[in-house]
């Protein structure tokens, strides 16, 4: 747990969400941009980790991401861009960045699009195997958690990072379908599957946090 929630009077206090994929252009991008809306529509104040960064007060979520093979400085792939303007979310500011062990350090939940990149994660940190998961594992054991009941949107985040963790030794296991394939250069029909994978992950997310 990071310092945003032992510091409630600080000028960012918040639930901090990092997603990680493999160049930070396509599925953290969209997961990303996806996250941060789906929060904002359920009444859950949101905003982008470099907000953050600029002292700009928050009491809500922060979302971030980042990737495991890149150099960072890269746009959104125009086909992620594209998908997310379909669903009226501009994502034309992005900027790409890379995972470092302080990224995942500062982060409260880390969420990996595959099994591959939640391994690349722990090997980077290892004490972040408490609040690391792949996305669609998250959404699933989130889904199946007990309700909350906690409305403060950042410590509904922390109550709902623990509620995950106790259903992971409840909810049988899964392999493949915890894995988010990558649309990267294929068409744009992929990049739409791979939104409306990250939507049902989102939604299980968020299904158990009591509405504002």
């Amino acid at each position: 747990m990071t310092g945003s929630a032992q510091n409630p009077e600080g000028p960012a206090r918040a639930f901090r969400v990092l997603v990680v994929c493999t160049a930070n252009q396509c599925r953290s991008p969209m997961a990303e941009y996806l996250l941060r809306d789906a929060l904002r529509a359920a009444g859950i104040p949101a905003d982008a980790t470099a907000d953050l960064a600029d002292g700009r007060p928050a009491a809500g979520w922060s979302v971030g991401s980042a990737g495991t093979r890149t150099r960072g400085g890269r746009p959104m792939d125009p086909a992620a861009s594209t998908v997310l303007a379909e669903r009226g979310i501009d994502g034309s500011g992005f900027v790409g960045r890379a995972l470092t062990p302080q990224l995942i350090r500062d982060a409260d939940l880390v969420l990996a699009a595959t099994r591959e990149h939640r391994g690349a994660i722990a090997s980077l940190l290892p004490a972040a195997l408490s609040r690391l998961f792949t996305i669609q594992q998250f959404g699933y054991l989130a889904a199946a958690a007990q309700p909350g009941t906690v409305t403060d949107p950042v410590d509904a985040g922390f109550d709902l990072l623990a509620r995950a963790r106790a259903a992971r030794s409840q909810v049988p296991g899964r392999t493949v379908e915890d894995d988010l394939a990558d649309p990267v250069g294929r068409p744009v029909e992929d990049f739409r599957r791979c939104a409306g994978e990250l939507d049902d992950a989102i939604r299980g997310m968020l299904r158990t946090v009591p509405p504002r």
